[in-house]
């Protein structure tokens, strides 16, 4: 008989459990100074969903992901995230499980601190700190962060999460029917997704 084959996972998908795991030891640190597991402790009794962590903690314990952090934030942010996400369930799992967590971050970003003049595409999927004056700024508007789809003929659900530069187009996205790898249609179950707020702003050198 012969065994099932394991299920395929890419080597992206690897890279980013080792970054959750750098950083879930980062914030489980009750055996050394206790300054994120106290952090994410209060965060769960005052309710919150975000966690604001200092540059220079990290870069003390771990620098490598620091270092990495500041050059390719796409992927360390969802994993820090997830990290987050899984100590809070470990620490409170009825609160953990049906939110979903984030992180800000404070500290020296060096050369990564900038102002409008000197933005540029170099800086593309860099965590970076823009020092400016706010002159304008939009509406508080949602943004799809998780939908819920149903197929007919499936009868069958299936979650679709934006994260990042697929959050600008989630609502247009969402509002249309999309089509699973078997060619059915889905159809967005209206009322059930997460949403967030958001703004757009204009900043000008100071």
């Amino acid at each position: 008989m012969l065994a099932a084959a394991a299920p395929q996972v890419d080597d992206d998908e690897l890279q980013m459990k080792q970054y959750q795991r750098d950083y879930f030891d980062f914030l489980d640190d009750g055996k050394d100074q206790n300054i994120y597991f106290n952090k994410v402790t209060d965060m769960i009794q005052n309710n919150s969903k975000r966690l604001v962590v200092n540059l220079n903690d990290l870069r003390k314990t771990k620098p490598s992901r620091a270092i990495s952090l500041m050059k390719n934030s796409s992927k360390e942010i969802i994993s820090f995230q997830r990290a987050l996400k899984e100590m809070v369930e470990q620490l409170d799992n009825e609160y953990g499980r049906t939110r979903d967590f984030y992180v800000g971050f404070e500290g020296s970003f060096g050369s990564k601190h900038v102002t409008p003049r000197s933005l540029n595409s170099r800086q593309l999927n860099n965590l970076i700190c823009v020092e400016g004056i706010v002159t304008k700024c939009s509406l508080v508007r949602p943004k799809v962060t998780k939908s819920v789809h149903y197929c007919p003929a499936t009868k069958k659900s299936m979650e679709r999460q934006y994260v990042l530069s697929m959050i600008i187009n989630a609502s247009l996205i969402f509002i249309t029917n999309i089509k699973t790898i078997e060619a059915k249609n889905d159809e967005a179950r209206y009322g059930r997704p997460l949403l967030m707020s958001r703004m757009f702003i204009h900043i000008i050198y100071s």
